[in-house]
């Protein structure tokens, strides 16, 4: 028979029944003409006297022709359920390939006392027996079919063997005898009572046991997760604390004159090129912005419009001009304007190659 489909907690393809039982399939077996069932549905089937096809299309078929299918054993192996003892108070999920091992120790698996064949859960076994009067009952006999035999043997021989006159000088072995056989019934009944407490006592304690290790494993978890939230705080720290340190280093005074009131060389413009270059997209917290457009702009009109610049310089500029529009430390319109200069830059170096190549 198939697995009950109500136990699975996601939604089943139709492929996964079985065409007899109309459960998932257990131990899927594949028929010649295609058909897949229950390994015990298919057998069962073709026990059946007479029957030699498929029950799904009729088709001819041997018993015995079946083969199994190892990738759905495994794939429906992997699917979690239900606990079978969910109805008795079981909430734990499953997979289906661990379903009989779970069962062999779920607490509220069906169980029989064998003194009043009264079903319960496992857990209520130990206490059940500590008082089912007729478990203790069935000790009892057992104990007077075993003792008489030996009360019978004892005094038989004591009979046979003691002198007469050594009866008066001690007790009556009748009654000695019967002293030890009540002696040993009341042993019987106090170790029985002792061993199903010891019983008891032993299914509390795997109880506690299995809660201890459930906590554990729940703490191992939480150190776990622990950790790593840990250790990504600890890496997010790092990054703020380079971060503040880079911002900190470039806050820091340079060789570049910050006010860019006494560019006036060719050296000047390449250090301010540079500068910029280097903190291209990221500008330093103690630079303000207009003063380098400024600057770029006392460059671009003393070297394009009130002195004849040679090549060098013209580069330098037009260096600067490029770097200074590719960063992010203006605004749209200063990015606008620069990127005019640099038009008019590159229409500048046009003319002056044609210039040159007439002369």
């Amino acid at each position: 028979m198939g697995f009950n489909s109500v136990r699975f907690l996601k939604p089943l393809d139709a492929n996964l029944m079985c065409g007899i039982c109309s459960g998932v399939l257990d131990t899927p077996m594949l028929t010649p003409c295609g058909h897949t069932f229950c390994e015990g549905c298919i057998n069962k089937w073709m026990d059946t006297p007479g029957v030699k096809s498929c029950p799904e299309c009729r088709s001819s078929m041997e018993r015995g022709s079946t083969r199994p299918i190892l990738s759905l054993r495994n794939l429906i192996g992997e699917m979690e359920v239900t606990c079978p003892n969910k109805s008795r108070g079981c909430n734990d999920v499953i997979k289906i390939e661990t379903q009989n091992n779970h069962l062999q120790t779920c607490s509220y698996e069906s169980v029989t006392c064998v003194g009043c064949n009264l079903e319960m859960n496992r857990t209520q076994l130990p206490v059940h027996q500590m008082d089912c009067s007729a478990l203790i009952a069935l000790l009892q006999e057992e104990v007077e079919e075993v003792n008489p035999q030996t009360l019978s043997h004892n005094t038989t021989f004591h009979d046979s063997e003691e002198p007469t006159s050594s009866i008066v000088s001690r007790e009556s072995p009748g009654r000695s005898h019967q002293r030890q056989y009540r002696t040993s019934l009341s042993l019987s009944s106090s170790t029985s009572t002792q061993l199903l407490r010891l019983l008891h006592r032993v299914s509390a304690l795997e109880k506690q046991v299995a809660r201890l290790l459930d906590d554990l494993q729940e703490a191992h978890f939480k150190n776990s997760l622990l950790y790593l939230q840990n250790k990504k705080l600890k890496e997010e720290e790092e990054q703020r604390q380079q971060k503040l340190a880079r911002r900190l280093a470039e806050s820091q005074p340079t060789s570049i004159n910050y006010d860019f009131t006494t560019i006036t060389n060719q050296h000047d413009i390449a250090k301010l090129s540079l500068y910029i270059a280097r903190n291209l997209l990221e500008k330093p917290i103690n630079i303000d912005s207009d003063r380098v457009f400024s600057a770029v702009r006392k460059c671009y009109e003393m070297h394009f419009y009130h002195t004849n610049t040679n090549s060098r310089v013209e580069h330098d500029v037009h260096m600067l001009l490029a770097t200074a529009f590719a960063s992010t430390w203006f605004n749209s319109a200063q990015r606008i304007t620069m990127g005019c200069w640099l038009q008019c830059v590159h229409k500048c170096q046009g003319c002056r190659q044609v210039l040159q190549g007439e002369t």
